[in-house]
């Protein structure tokens, strides 16, 4: 089971409300009311970007007096993980990938968080701790985990991520054939060569 030493606090009197905080936070772990920014503990994954992007400075990280455990770490049962490995295969993101390498997670527990209901992108960060470092490289995949289970995905106010992957898989005809010099088709087949043997790799 991952665990999460540090989290994010502040002094609520120099709080302004300016809404930064909140608009960065990969786990939607804070909220405001009343022009006051407000932290969830149990949603906050220690990534820091509040303390960051806080333009008052009355932001700071603290270690827990107890590490939070992430509700779903390393170790998955076997129902779920054939629940995740099938996901995985639908949404077309490989299990032997790592899917968050800031974190040092593969496919399967981030498709796990799925699979046990998360529903947004700041769900599966706050369940397993993804978005935690560069909040880049593994929004993609996940989001294509979340459309693959049917996730409603309309991004938070802000501009946390957009429901765009920009990657080959999103490019058809001649947006591929158009880019001269790009060699986008040829890399488009190659990894859909690779992805065919794999497919009949495990089968075998």
């Amino acid at each position: 089971m991952a665990k999460l030493n540090y989290v994010a606090e502040l002094d609520l009197e120099g709080c302004t409300g300016c809404n930064w905080c909140d608009i960065a936070c990969p786990s939607g772990a804070i909220t405001m009311s009343e022009r006051k920014a407000y932290i969830d503990d149990e949603r906050c994954i220690g990534c820091g970007y509040c303390v960051d992007r806080c333009p008052e400075d009355v932001m700071w990280m603290t270690r827990r007096e107890k590490p939070l455990e992430l509700p779903v770490g390393l170790a998955i049962d076997e129902e779920t993980a054939a629940k995740a490995a099938a996901l995985a295969e639908k949404a077309g993101v490989s299990l032997n990938s790592p899917l968050c390498p800031c974190a040092t997670l593969f496919t399967l527990p981030v498709a796990a968080a799925v699979v046990k209901g998360a529903q947004t992108l700041e769900d599966v960060a706050a369940m397993t701790g993804i978005r935690g470092g560069c909040k880049i490289y593994c929004v993609a995949p996940t989001l294509r985990l979340l459309k693959a289970a049917g996730r409603d995905l309309s991004p938070p106010k802000g501009f946390r991520w957009y429901d765009l992957t920009l990657s080959m898989v999103d490019l058809e005809g001649s947006e591929i054939d158009g880019e001269e010099g790009s060699w986008l088709k040829e890399d488009l087949d190659y990894f859909q060569l690779r992805k065919e043997t794999s497919a009949e790799r495990s089968q075998s």
